[in-house]
C-alpha cells in the first residue's frame, strides 16, 4: 500500500475537538469561513478506496496520515486493509424525495461522499409512508412529483414533523415557474437548481445543519 503523513506547525487540534474532527459539517471556523464538509469528504473517498485518512496524536501541530491499497479490493473487505480503522461514528440520514432515480442516485453519491447515509422515496406519500416508522435528519426534496408533490408534502411535514421540516430542502428545475417560486419563498427554506455541482448540494446540506 502508499502510506503517507502530512503536518503542520500550528496549534494543534484539541483534545475536546479530536473526537469529532471527521464528522460532517463540525467546524471549528466561523459559519462564512467553512462548512465542515472538508475533512468528511476526503475520509469517505479514502475508505471507498480501500484505505483510511487518520488524525495521528503529536506534540506539536496537526499530523494527519494516508493509506491507500494499491490494489483496490471488494468493498466488504476494505476494514481488513485499513490499519486501525476509526469505529463508525453515527451517520445523519437524508431522506430524497424525487421521482426521476437518476437525480435521486446522483444526489445519493454526493451525500455519500461525505459521510451521510440516505434513504431515497419517489413521491411525498411514500415519504410520509417511511417517515412513521422511521427516523431521519434531514430532508432533500423536488416539488413536481405525482401522488403527493412538495408543497403538500411541505404542508404535511409543518403539522407532523415540524422539527424535520425545519431542517427540509428542495431541489427542483423549474424555479422561475409562477407557482413555484412564490412557494420556495414563502417556505423560506433553502433550495437548489437543478442541474447542481456536487459543491453547491453539499453548500445545501451544510445550511440545514447550521
Amino acid at each position: 500500500g502508499i502510506f503517507c503523513r502530512i503536518s503542520d506547525s500550528g496549534p494543534g487540534v484539541a483534545d475536546d475537538v479530536r473526537p469529532r474532527i471527521f464528522d460532517p459539517f463540525f467546524t471549528t471556523k466561523d459559519s462564512d469561513l467553512g462548512t465542515g464538509i472538508g475533512l468528511s469528504v476526503s475520509q469517505g473517498i479514502a475508505r471507498d478506496h480501500g484505505g483510511e485518512l487518520r488524525l495521528e496524536h503529536a506534540d506539536r501541530g496537526a499530523v494527519f496520515t494516508l493509506w491507500l491499497p494499491l490494489q483496490r479490493s471488494a468493498r466488504t473487505s476494505d476494514a481488513n486493509l485499513a490499519p486501525e480503522s476509526n469505529p463508525p461514528l453515527k451517520q445523519e440520514q437524508v431522506l430524497i424525495i424525487d421521482d426521476e432515480a437518476d437525480i435521486a442516485e446522483l444526489l445519493a453519491d454526493i451525500l455519500i461522499s461525505a459521510g451521510l447515509a440516505t434513504k431515497w422515496v419517489s413521491s411525498g406519500r411514500q415519504a410520509l409512508q417511511w417517515l412513521r416508522n422511521h427516523e431521519c435528519d434531514m430532508i432533500l426534496s423536488d416539488i413536481r412529483m405525482p401522488d403527493m408533490d412538495g408543497a403538500a408534502l411541505w404542508r404535511e411535514l409543518q403539522r407532523d414533523y415540524p422539527a424535520l421540516a425545519e431542517r427540509t430542502a428542495f431541489v427542483t428545475g423549474d424555479t422561475l415557474s409562477a407557482s413555484i417560486s412564490p412557494f420556495l419563498q414563502a417556505t423560506g427554506q433553502p433550495w437548489l437548481e437543478k442541474p447542481f455541482t456536487p459543491e453547491q448540494v453539499l453548500e445545501l446540506i451544510a445550511a440545514l445543519g447550521d
